[in-house]
C-alpha cells in the first residue's frame, strides 16, 4: 500500500520543515562553515582568487537565498560586483529571494538573474559558452534523477580555477538512510537511490576532478517522535519519512522499521533526549 507522501500536503510540509529548522542544528551548522571554514579556505589558499570586476555566480536551487548571501560575503571583495545567475523552480522562493537581496545594503553590489526551472531542465538548453567563477549546489542531489550530468554540466560551467561547493547529506545521515531502506515500502514502488555524500565523492572520483571533503556534524532532537501523543513528534516524523500522517497511517510492521533506525547507530542520546544524525558532507571540487 503506498502511503501519501507529506511534500503532496503543502500546509502539512510547510508546519513541519518550519519545525525541523527550529529545533535542528543542521541550518546555523551550514551557517558557521560558510562563514567560518570555507572562508578560511579561500582566503588563506587563495583557492577562488578573482581578478575581476565581476565575480560570476550561479546557485543551483537556492529557494529562499539565505545561504547564498552568506556566500556573498565570502566570494569577491567589497571592491566586487556579484553577479548571480539562481536556477530554482520554485517562484515563491524566487521571489522572496529578490526581495531579500533588494531590500539588504550588504547586498548593494549583487545582481541576482532568477531562471524559473529546474537544473536538469535548465542543463537541456542552458548557454554554454556562460561560465562561472563559483557555483553551489547545496542540498539539490536528492532531488535530480541523474546527479553524475548535473555535476558534469556543473563543472564544464566553471571558468578555469572555478569552484563548485557541493554540500550534501553524508553517509551518516539517519533521514536518507530511512529514505533508501524503507522508500519502497512507504511510497509502494521502486524508489531510485537517494544519494549520500559519499556517493557524490565516488562520481566526482569517477570524473576525475580534483576536489577535498569533509563531514560536519548536526542533528535533530527526536524525542518527542516516541510519544504517540504529541502533536510535535507527529509532524516531525512526517518531516523524517516524507509521510503524511506516518504514525496514523503506516502499518506496524513498518512503524517498527522506523523506530528501530531511531534506535541504532544513525541516531544517539545526550542530556536525557535522543537525536537523529542529520551530517552533511562539505565538497569543494576545483577547476
Amino acid at each position: 500500500m503506498s502511503l501519501r507522501k507529506l511534500h503532496d500536503n503543502d500546509k502539512r510540509y510547510a508546519e513541519a520543515f518550519k519545525l525541523f529548522r527550529q529545533i535542528s542544528d543542521q541550518e546555523i551548522k551550514m551557517k558557521t562553515w560558510i562563514l567560518q571554514d570555507f572562508s578560511k579556505e579561500i582566503n588563506s589558499t587563495c583557492l577562488l582568487k578573482i581578478n575581476e570586476d565581476i565575480v560570476q555566480m550561479m546557485g543551483i536551487g537556492s529557494g529562499f537565498g539565505k545561504l547564498d548571501m552568506l556566500l556573498f560575503e565570502v566570494i569577491g571583495n567589497m571592491n566586487q560586483k556579484i553577479n548571480e545567475l539562481v536556477v530554482e523552480p520554485n517562484v515563491v522562493e524566487i521571489e522572496k529571494f529578490k526581495f531579500s537581496v533588494a531590500s539588504s545594503v550588504d547586498c548593494s553590489n549583487v545582481t541576482i538573474e532568477c531562471i524559473p526551472t529546474t537544473i536538469e531542465s535548465y542543463n537541456m538548453t542552458r548557454n554554454t559558452t556562460r561560465k562561472f567563477h563559483f557555483i553551489h549546489c547545496i542540498h539539490v542531489l536528492y532531488y535530480v534523477d541523474n546527479p553524475v550530468e548535473v555535476i558534469k554540466h556543473a563543472f564544464d560551467s566553471l571558468l578555469e580555477g572555478g569552484v563548485l561547493l557541493i554540500i550534501q547529506g553524508a553517509v551518516s545521515h539517519g533521514m536518507t538512510h530511512i529514505l533508501n531502506t524503507l522508500g519502497d515500502k512507504m511510497y509502494g514502488n521502486a524508489r531510485r537511490h537517494v544519494p549520500n555524500g559519499k556517493d557524490i565523492e565516488e562520481i566526482i572520483q569517477g570524473l576525475g576532478f580534483n576536489y577535498k571533503a569533509d563531514v560536519v556534524d548536526a542533528k535533530l532532537d527526536i524525542t518527542e517522535c516516541f510519544d504517540p501523543n504529541s502533536d510535535k513528534g507527529n509532524l516531525l516524523l512526517d518531516f523524517i519519512t516524507n509521510v503524511d500522517n506516518c504514525y496514523e497511517r503506516a502499518s506496524p510492521d513498518l512503524q517498527n522499521a522506523i523506530y528501530d533506525v531511531f534506535g541504532s547507530d544513525f541516531c544517539f542520546e545526550e542530556d536525557g533526549k535522543t537525536y537523529l544524525k542529520f551530517d552533511f558532507s562539505v565538497i569543494i571540487v576545483t577547476k
